[in-house]
């Protein structure tokens, strides 16, 4: 399980025992504990002693550009008290800081949503948490660090859930799978240890092969497949159907999850020839429910390039025929994930 959370790296206060740097003006310093090379900052609130002392607003730039900020109580320069700390990757951190570091009870909110709410000890979360994902993740249970540790719960977007114990956010030890349509396994786990260099593999698009009319421009239509898109997934090799598997959790060996009855190419063309008549950029991220019989009955638009492009890609996947998944031997209702980026080439 990767949650994409670095809380560790986003802490405002340099590591214990290294010397801290300052910014701005001599009269109202700020504690800069990892520098940047063109970086400037402004501070909205008092000064005292020579550091930035107070309530304020504190915004960070690089060459013109934002590169994160502050609201909130500084001492000497250093957040202490209640704040809410901006990163750059628009990823945040709220709750009470001491010496830079969050402590107690906090919130951490991921760069694409994703939300944390845990207790800190001196920045890093420890204890009881509530998770949850805009893909519908949703988890309760204790937490250590960047990931669940220990006994909790968690109840997936695409359909069922598993409670148990966890071990650096992988199901460890005695746990419960509920599938969607109410089979439970009880089963014991052991986390295999991940290779220090994972294997690269090749990636799938689908390719527009003439431009546009009264264009030079071709585009290029591509998700990143990590599996062949015009094969279906009886057609996939052992290794392919563990890698579209792999995003499902709760599927055990036997299971299958939802699939393209001749595989994601057709959709995706379906895609390219929408948006050849758009000219834009973007991505969209989509995620259909398929019920028990293979048909789409619902579809979520998380990301599109335009609100128009989001409401004619669901209606295509809505179009669509797939094969169910199999959940403990028996058909089952699931989401299906389907991604897609759009660049333009010359």
């Amino acid at each position: 399980m990767r949650l994409l959370l670095s809380l560790t790296s986003l802490l405002l206060a340099a590591n214990a025992g290294a010397a801290m740097t300052y910014i701005g003006n001599p009269d109202c310093l700020i504690a800069n504990p990892a520098p940047v090379e063109g970086e400037q900052v402004s501070w909205s609130g008092g000064c005292k002693d020579g550091y930035a002392d107070g309530m304020g607003i504190l915004n960070w730039s690089v060459r013109g550009r934002p590169h994160g900020g502050y609201e909130g109580v500084l001492v000497k320069g250093v957040p202490n008290g209640p704040g809410f700390l901006l990163l750059e990757d628009e990823s945040s951190l709220q709750g009470n800081f001491k010496d830079g570091k969050l402590e107690g009870k906090g919130v951490y909110t991921g760069p694409k949503g994703s939300k944390l709410n845990v207790n800190f000890v001196a920045g890093v979360a420890s204890g009881v948490a509530d998770y949850s994902t805009p893909q519908g993740d949703s988890y309760h249970g204790e937490w250590q660090g960047n990931y669940p540790q220990g006994q909790g719960k968690m109840s997936y977007g695409t359909g069922g859930s598993y409670e148990g114990g966890w071990a650096h956010g992988e199901f460890s030890g005695k746990g419960v799978i509920t599938y969607p349509n109410g089979i439970q396994v009880t089963r014991e786990f052991h986390p295999q240890p991940k290779p220090q260099h994972p294997t690269e593999r090749p990636t799938y698009g689908i390719h527009q092969d003439q431009p546009d009319l009264g264009s030079h421009i071709k585009r290029d239509a591509t998700s990143g497949f990590q599996v062949p898109p015009s094969l279906s997934y009886e057609q996939l090799s052992p290794e392919q159907q563990q890698l579209v598997k792999a995003p499902y959790k709760i599927l055990l060996q036997d299971d299958e999850p939802p699939y393209p009855l001749k595989g994601p190419e057709s959709i995706a063309r379906a895609f390219t020839a929408m948006h050849a008549k758009a000219r834009v950029r973007g991505q969209f991220h989509l995620l259909a429910q398929i019920d028990s019989e293979g048909k789409p009955t619902s579809v979520s638009v998380l990301e599109a390039p335009e609100p128009e492009l989001g409401r004619i890609a669901a209606t295509i996947l809505m179009l669509s025929k797939f094969k169910p998944a199999r959940c403990g031997g028996q058909p089952c209702a699931m989401r299906y994930p389907f991604d897609l980026e759009f660049i333009l080439r010359y």
